[in-house]
């Protein structure tokens, strides 16, 4: 007898599996409709749910690949010893 996680994990991957197929085969179907390569059509959904994403979060990601980190504000409060 199988552990219930071993068995889950199994029927989880089926179905992950059996989506993968369909979606692959929609794609396809609507990138020959449309007349345009599949990874053009996967490169413009792929852009269209990382922006719709960014507004939801509210966060621009090309910002923060860049490095830009707010900085602190001039002349700001440090902490400084003093000899007794």
């Amino acid at each position: 007898m199988e552990h219930p996680a071993v068995v889950s994990r199994r029927k989880l991957q089926k179905v992950y599996t059996l989506m993968h197929k369909q979606t692959r085969a929609k794609l396809k179907t609507i990138a020959g409709l449309q007349g345009i390569p599949l990874f053009e059509l996967l490169d413009t959904l792929a852009i269209d749910y990382i922006r719709g994403w960014e507004k939801m979060h509210k966060l621009d990601l090309d910002k923060l690949a860049a490095g830009s980190k707010p900085s602190a504000k001039p002349g700001g409060k440090t902490s400084r010893r003093t000899k007794a």
